[in-house]
């Protein structure tokens, strides 16, 4: 995983090149109605790259980190968990 990864004109809170994965994690701001709208746009744009975008909350991660682990693991392909 990589930390604040560009993406074209984007920048991920996580990214998984190996998953095709995006992780953000969003705190009260995102909650805002214009924040939501530039979201969904942003996630759009993401996915149009074939890229899966996760989003978590903060509070989901300070209440329950085992399950947002637990998503993030089903969205990684098998071969990404595999040891070296």
């Amino acid at each position: 995983f990589r930390r604040q990864h560009p993406l074209g004109r984007y920048i991920a809170d996580f990214f998984c090149a190996q998953g095709n994965l995006v992780i953000e994690l969003d705190g009260k701001g995102h909650q805002e109605h214009d924040q939501r709208l530039y979201d969904r746009i942003r996630d759009e744009a993401l996915k149009n790259r074939d890229l899966t975008v996760l989003r978590f909350t903060n509070t989901q991660i300070a209440e329950d980190l085992e399950q947002t682990l637990e998503t993030i693991l089903h969205h990684l392909p098998k071969e990404t968990l595999k040891e070296p």
